[in-house]
């Protein structure tokens, strides 16, 4: 129905047909592309995606990125986070959760409990907090 009353109606007479309410999508298989938060971004809220992610400016909120998740060199990210892969040049402060693996790349800043199977950490990296890895972390 349109605004006065009456049912919609193509220029033959027929009724136009309106879309259904769209169902919630499932998230795609990771590979679908990089999403980039820009070294002169600021974003602060929850960000679900499918596709690998890859953050050089500042995120505050809650992440959930079934592909990999990258932290920039110039990148904060202060969240609660749920990655496939996690890859840290930055900051990064928080609860990780990474379903495959988590690094620490020279010269990064790691604040809060990890759980990974697996987790790689180069020289010169700053880290606090608890780590479980292994089987018992998935």
């Amino acid at each position: 129905m349109n605004m006065f009353g009456k049912d919609a109606k193509t220029r033959t007479g027929e009724p136009v047909k309106t879309a259904s309410p769209e169902k919630k999508k499932e998230l795609p298989p990771a590979g679908n592309g990089t999403s980039v938060i820009g070294q002169d971004t600021r974003f602060e809220g929850k960000l679900e995606t499918g596709a690998n992610v890859q953050i050089d400016g500042s995120y505050i909120g809650e992440l959930n990125v079934r592909g990999t998740l990258m932290v920039g060199k110039l990148g904060t990210v202060t969240a609660k986070v749920h990655a496939g892969r996690v890859v840290v040049h930055g900051r990064l402060e928080g609860e990780v959760v990474a379903g495959s693996k988590l690094e620490l790349m020279e010269g990064c800043s790691m604040i809060g409990d990890i759980k990974a199977p697996s987790l790689m950490i180069q020289d010169n990296v700053e880290f606090e907090g608890m780590c479980r890895t292994g089987k018992k972390a998935q």
